[in-house]
């Protein structure tokens, strides 16, 4: 029974309660998924020292920049005292606080905020945590915006041990491959994988030693990076003959595509339980 004059908000709810949403069928796995870019000024040699192209167009009064875009996938985790941005450690360090973070506003459609906003910067500096041996990296959000509320994965869907899902479940990455997006809808890219191998370690993309990761089957592209790794909701048939329902989980982060001159390609993803212990560090 509540007690007259007692203040029903007092006890603090839990970020984890009101940011994140069920994972129940395929379609939920984009829930989480932001796109992230970063908007620069081209640059090109010119008696061996960058300079800015600027162009003017016919009836034009002044030039303006010739711009392009750094551009990768994150997404969102939720525990139970913070809440984070997710990517891989090479598409953080292009992404700096003039970076821009996407998400499906009303309808489907994209909206963009600064991730200066995002994270509450003001004039400071944004300092993302790199995982010292692997290609991961993610910043805390001290107040999420309210258009971001529920759409946070659930930290405990991270896996807690450094494994991979068995080879015969479908694995599925959502994110923005080749820069295939749209400037008026929110609409991320899915593909679906199959684990190849166990835990192995090698040195991954601009990385200075040795890490672990786990390879997909097929190769992943260009703007994948930084995309979360899902065992989607999904019946399973056992040799005899039962049929069991595999929950969801993420399993990890994609890092890169790993290829050799005779044609052989692999995906490289960051173990989801490296995530979980970065973000228990923050």
């Amino acid at each position: 029974m509540r007690h007259v004059g007692s203040a029903p908000r007092a006890q603090s709810r839990s970020p984890r309660r009101e940011l994140t949403f069920p994972l129940r069928a395929p379609e939920d796995l984009s829930c989480c998924v932001v796109l992230l870019d970063r908007p620069f000024t081209e640059t090109m040699q010119v008696d061996g020292a960058d300079a800015e192209v600027w162009l003017k167009v016919p009836g034009a009064k002044s030039p303006a920049p010739k711009l392009a875009r750094q551009l990768g996938t994150g997404f969102l985790v939720a525990t139970d005292t913070a809440a984070f941005l997710v990517t891989a450690g090479h598409v953080a360090r292009r992404m700096d606080a003039e970076a821009r973070l996407s998400f499906p506003g009303r309808k489907g459609r994209r909206t963009t905020l600064p991730l200066r906003e995002v994270l509450s910067l003001g004039r400071r500096a944004l300092a993302w945590r790199f995982h010292a041996r692997a290609d991961l990296a993610v910043v805390r959000m001290p107040t999420p915006p309210a258009a971001l509320h529920g759409r946070f994965l659930d930290a405990r869907l991270l896996r807690r041990e450094k494994t991979v899902p068995n080879a015969t479940l479908d694995l599925t990455v959502v994110g923005f491959p080749l820069g295939l997006f749209s400037e008026k809808h929110f609409a991320p890219i899915s593909k679906r994988f199959h684990a190849a191998s166990g835990i192995l370690q090698f040195r991954g993309e601009e990385m200075n030693q040795p890490a672990d990761f786990f390879l997909l089957d097929q190769p992943t592209m260009g703007g994948y990076s930084g995309a979360p790794v899902f065992v989607a909701p999904q019946a399973r048939l056992s040799p005899a003959g039962d049929v069991s329902l595999v929950e969801a989980q993420c399993s990890g982060v994609v890092s890169q595509t790993i290829s050799d001159e005779a044609g052989g390609h692999f995906a490289a993803v960051v173990p989801s339980a490296l995530i979980r212990g970065l973000i228990a560090r923050c």
